[in-house]
């Protein structure tokens, strides 16, 4: 199960900015361009979203039923791996020192993968034995993420809804969506 423990702070396109490509030098409509900036961003944003990743800095949480294997971490870019934590076969919880696992990927869009130093540990038979929380975002927005979002901005703002066609938006993203098959 992925659960969302901290949601993004800013938005990835700021209202000034959204202001100037639009053209807008007032501030009457701000509360409703921050609307369609953050139903764009939803759009595309987490697991969710068309891209299958985070657009913002932002804290997930991953359950396991037990440990696997490696541990492929959603939502990249992935910033840091906060911590492992296991139900053990006592039932009590642990917190793996950061020695005993590998986090491989870290920033990469490809995704982070994390990995254990000698071996896992053994679990209880729970459906959350192991709990993984991590941060993942981008520092920097990609141009083309930011374009799309604007792009989507301008046909809500002028009214154009109904005639909302996500090809360009797509086709300006498709690059960096995570594929999935399987």
């Amino acid at each position: 199960m992925l659960k969302q423990i901290t949601p993004p702070t800013e938005l990835p396109v700021p209202l000034p900015e959204a202001k100037a490509r639009l053209r807008i030098d007032h501030n009457e409509d701000d509360a409703i361009l921050e609307t369609y900036i953050r139903a764009a961003t939803e759009r595309l944003d987490g697991p969710n979203g068309y891209l299958g990743r985070a657009i913002m800095p932002q804290v997930w949480e991953i359950t396991l039923d037990r440990f696997t294997g490696p541990i492929r971490l959603p939502l990249p870019p992935c910033r840091e791996v906060t911590s492992v934590a296991y139900v053990a076969a006592d039932g009590s919880t642990v917190t793996l020192d950061p020695g005993a696992y590998i986090v491989a990927g870290l920033g990469s869009d490809e995704g982070a993968v994390i990995h254990p130093a000698t071996g896992w540990p053994a679990t209880a038979a729970h459906p959350e034995a192991v709990t993984v929380r991590f941060s993942c975002g981008y520092t920097s927005v990609p141009e083309p993420i930011r374009m799309a979002i604007l792009e989507r901005l301008g046909q809500s703002y002028d009214g154009d809804e109904e005639d909302l066609v996500p090809a360009r938006e797509e086709d300006l993203t498709r690059n960096i969506r995570v594929w999935s098959f399987g």
